[in-house]
């Protein structure tokens, strides 16, 4: 999570400078005094990160999963959404993957299931009563997503990615389907 890498980034840099304070660490005495080996025996190797995990899929995901995900993808390779658009009152099924564009979901918050009305799985609909965009996720949950991003265009936060598309409903594509 990007709030993770900063403090260690932060704390990391604090005890670089702390350490090239003393005269070992330019002696080379510290390595034999200060540092320890790895254990190799308790190592674990990690597969590389595809681009493809990338994806959301919150018809499929819980709300705590898509959320996870999320965060565990800021930065690189960071989250996506296939969307298209359809009126307010219209019927999520009636969208079609002609004019959908490729989206970054670069931020969400987990919204307690006592707090709002979830719109149906791979639903994206703003909720004028707070004026956010909530997505709805498998399970009947769902998160708030508070920072996008459009090809070629600046990270936004809800209300501005709104503005662009008043009185309508952001449905989401898996695999070439609605799911609703």
């Amino acid at each position: 999570a990007p709030e993770l890498l900063e403090y260690l980034f932060e704390r990391g840099a604090d005890l670089l400078v702390e350490e090239l304070k003393n005269d070992d660490v330019w002696s080379g005495e510290a390595r034999e005094t200060r540092a320890t080996a790895q254990d190799d025996a308790a190592a674990c190797a990690a597969p590389m990160i595809d681009k493809e995990e990338s994806w959301l899929d919150p018809a499929r995901n819980s709300a705590e999963e898509t959320h996870a995900k999320v965060r565990a993808f800021a930065g690189w390779p960071g989250t996506k959404v296939l969307m298209s658009f359809v009126g307010d009152a219209d019927d999520p099924s009636s969208a079609t993957m002609d004019g959908a564009v490729e989206v970054k979901v670069l931020a969400t918050r987990l919204l307690n299931s006592s707090e709002v009305t979830a719109p149906p799985p791979g639903v994206m609909a703003w909720q004028t009563s707070c004026k956010a965009w909530y997505l709805g996720c498998h399970g009947g949950g769902a998160v708030e997503v508070v920072t996008l991003q459009l090809p070629a265009k600046k990270p936004v936060d809800g209300k501005a990615f709104r503005n662009g598309f008043q009185n309508q409903k952001a449905v989401l594509f898996f695999g070439g389907t609605t799911e609703s």
